[in-house]
């Protein structure tokens, strides 16, 4: 994963704790026995790299303070998880979602030292998580389903005029959706997923970042 800039070092980051985010609201029971998965051989290779990883990356902080080297180990790190989330996807298996909660504590800790502070996304690493039992509202589980049907129609309505944009050729049109879908609604805590567009990721929580905290170690 090759990163340019500091702007696209926290869009990255960004996306990869909202599919983290997905998968411990759409998979995570602390109720069932799927809450509590052991580690396969998958999970095992998966923890055995992401150790090895974060060593490197403290190791980069702890003596000569090289942000850029541990930048790069997070941006593996970020590679690891996503490759480890699709091979799951594609395989319709459910991944092992507090090892992808300890993955993005970590994560959030790195960007911290970074002074790149994803506010209040601290939740998302929480051992509680209250906001995905399956009996009982919290006024978070609320405000989701209160928020949802609005997205998603905004979602599908994209999806609709885009298509038809492109029947028609009106270049101006497509731009604008595509602004709209990778621009736009990640900066709300809403990624779109290509496969299914009509159940869009959302995370209430916006992020409130410093650009200028990342040196231009990255070019």
């Amino acid at each position: 994963m090759q990163v340019n800039t500091s702007i696209e070092f926290e869009k990255i980051a960004h996306e990869f704790l909202l599919l983290v985010k997905r998968c411990i609201r759409h998979y995570y029971r602390p109720n069932v026995n799927e809450g509590y998965q052991k580690y396969d051989k998958r999970e095992l290779q998966l923890m055995g790299e992401f150790f090895k990883i974060k060593s490197e990356a403290n190791a980069a902080l702890h003596n000569t303070v090289n942000t850029k080297i541990a930048a790069e180990k997070l941006c593996q790190i970020i590679d690891l998880g996503e490759k480890y989330i699709n091979e799951m996807k594609e395989e319709n298996k459910i991944p092992n979602c507090l090892l992808l909660r300890n993955i993005a504590a970590y994560m959030i800790s790195l960007l911290k030292v970074f002074g790149v502070t994803p506010k209040d996304v601290d939740d998302i690493c929480s051992v509680d998580f209250n906001e995905t039992t399956i009996c009982g509202t919290s006024p978070s589980t609320y405000a989701y389903e209160l928020i949802m049907p609005y997205v998603s129609a905004l979602t599908v309505f994209r999806e609709t005029v885009s298509e038809l944009a492109q029947q028609h050729n009106v270049h101006d049109i497509i731009k604008e959706c595509d602004r709209i879908r990778d621009e736009v609604l990640p900066e709300l805590g809403i990624l779109l997923d290509e496969a299914n567009p009509e159940k869009p990721v959302l995370a209430l929580k916006k992020w409130s970042t410093s650009a200028e905290a990342i040196t231009d170690e990255f070019k």
